[in-house]
């Protein structure tokens, strides 16, 4: 490391002067998530959208904020099937006390 100044400055300046510096690899975060989400998080995500309507809600709303697609298209259909229960809900009520 150089007494002049730490490695996020000397890289900060090695980027606005356009310069190919080594340091600036080590500093910028490496995404490494997958395009889409994996069975387990589709799972769980579907499961408290069913059983927790307005936590799905949220949760869906969330994801859908992701850039990715197959987080947005999960996102979708946590609050596709979190309105599912509320509408069976209202349904049933308004078949039974009619």
């Amino acid at each position: 490391m150089a007494p002049d100044g730490n490695i996020i400055e000397r890289n900060a300046l090695a980027q606005a002067s356009g310069k190919d510096h080594r340091g600036v690899e080590a500093i910028q975060p490496r995404i490494s998530r997958s395009d889409s989400p994996t069975e387990m998080e589709r799972t769980l995500s579907y499961v408290i959208s069913l059983f927790a309507p307005l936590a799905g809600f949220f949760l869906g709303a969330w994801l859908l904020t992701y850039p990715m697609r197959g987080f947005k298209i999960l996102g979708r259909n946590c609050i596709l099937i979190a309105i599912l229960p509320t509408t069976v809900a209202l349904l049933l009520e308004y078949v039974v006390f009619r």
